[in-house]
């Protein structure tokens, strides 16, 4: 996952509609998210990855790259940063990313990528949202939590609940393990309100935890002195995939996905 560090290039989000004039946007249009690029490729591929992380992280069901106003040159390292949100899809399930590219010379640079196989990438507007329209569906579940201890309990709660009403029990014991240690480290390093979001698609069981910190959480070394610094060592030993994405509002989401 890339750092969060907010490109100068990227206007945040426009709730507006009409074609922005900014070289990288980020817009809502419902429950879909839209990242419009324009000028030369290797001068707003960076920005332009960062807002396409910073819509998953807002968990729409899609996420539409417009690349119309992108101008050569096709350059290989732009476009591997481009075609790298591919892995991106792989391990958020639920949110699909679609990338409208008109330049024949893009196009086939970005087919050819290993990691465009989990993008929808099409020269015209209408076959891509058609092709997102056709993606496995998805159940979402979001709740608020305050700042506080009990918020783990509450978090733990919700997702056994979760995993009942979906068929998802086999992992029930995982998944509140790791929204517990995910949302005490929340507590311990963040200090803000929280959102957890639980999500089902297909095989995958998708956990995320917001909060308005900039700071990584990493992995640490065991002390077994120690009662704490073990939260993110067991969300990286039991998950499938975890990780971080950056927020529109300067923090972040931490997740992992299990499978089902």
């Amino acid at each position: 996952m890339a750092s969060s560090d907010r490109p100068p290039s990227l206007r945040l989000v426009s709730d507006l509609p009409g074609e922005p004039d900014e070289p990288v946007a980020l817009q809502r249009f419902g429950t879909s998210r839209r990242v419009a690029m324009r000028g030369r490729l290797p001068e707003v591929v960076d920005a332009g990855y960062q807002s396409i992380l910073m819509a998953l992280a807002e968990e729409p069901a899609e996420v539409v790259c417009d690349l119309t106003g992108v101008t050569g040159p096709v350059d290989a390292e732009a476009v591997d940063v481009l075609a790298s949100v591919g892995c991106e899809v792989e391990h958020w399930p639920g949110s699909r990313i679609g990338m409208i590219c008109p330049d024949p010379a893009l196009r086939r640079e970005l087919a050819q990528h290993p990691d465009t196989r989990y993008v929808v990438l099409g020269e015209r507007r209408a076959a891509v949202l058609t092709r997102l329209a056709d993606g496995p569906a998805r159940t979402v579940i979001r709740l608020p939590l305050p700042p506080e201890a009990r918020s783990a309990s509450v978090a733990r709660q919700r997702v056994a609940e979760a995993c009942l009403d979906w068929g998802c029990g086999i992992q029930l014991e995982a998944a509140t393990l790791l929204v517990s240690e995910m949302v005490t480290n929340a507590l311990l390093h963040a200090g803000t309100m929280l959102e957890l979001s639980v999500a089902c698609c297909e095989d995958r069981l998708r956990l995320a935890v917001a909060d308005g910190n900039t700071g990584r959480p990493q992995p640490q070394p065991m002390d077994t002195a120690g009662v704490t610094g073990r939260g993110m060592l067991l969300v990286a030993a039991f998950s499938r995939a975890w990780g971080v994405l950056p927020t529109v509002d300067g923090g972040k989401v931490v997740w992992a996905v299990l499978d089902v």
